[in-house]
């Protein structure tokens, strides 16, 4: 299903909070509609990545926001890992996403994920391991990559292996000629 992120905060978003997102992309999306899968959430395409800094103008891409209430839970293990590394721990998540995993896709995920991590003060959970670099690279040199960039990385073993950022490393990220979301 495309990729994903979630932005993690240390308390639910409130109405007003939820209210001012969906004018915020009434704004800049085309085909704004509820969730796919989620009445608690919206559908929106962008065929344009201005409005939140990112280099893309062309055909729609379909993404989501999405509030499913299991994807607002936060495994308590986790979140003292995440508050160790960040001085905080998150009780509360929402997720955006994009149903096709095309580079355009990354981008716009990438930069929707930057604008409400600093408009929210969250954090970043890419919903998986980042790799950077090429494949030949050893995982020494992958980690490496990461550990040159700008802000602040924490890897967390939970369920699975995943990385957590604040929003400055996903804006050194973003820059990074290899980057993904995952």
């Amino acid at each position: 299903m495309g990729l994903r992120a979630r932005i993690l905060l240390p308390r639910p978003l409130t109405e007003k909070h939820i209210e001012i997102l969906e004018q915020g992309l009434r704004k800049i999306s085309t085909d704004f509609e509820p969730g796919l899968f989620d009445e608690e959430g919206w559908d929106f395409s962008l065929a344009n990545g201005y409005p939140i800094r990112i280099r893309y103008r062309g055909p729609a891409r379909r993404l989501y926001m999405s509030f499913y209430t299991n994807e607002t839970l936060i495994d308590d293990h986790e979140a003292e890992v995440i508050g160790a590394c960040f001085g905080w721990k998150p009780t509360y998540a929402f997720t955006v996403g994009s149903y096709e995993t095309e580079a355009s896709d990354h981008h716009l995920i990438g930069g929707l994920t930057l604008i409400l991590a600093e408009k929210l003060r969250g954090l970043v959970d890419y919903c998986g391991f980042l790799t950077p670099g090429r494949l030949t690279e050893s995982q020494r040199e992958k980690i490496q990559n990461l550990q040159r960039m700008r802000g602040r990385l924490c890897t967390v073993n939970g369920y699975f292996q995943y990385h957590v950022s604040d929003p400055l490393f996903l804006r050194s990220w973003l820059q990074h000629p290899g980057f993904m979301m995952i």
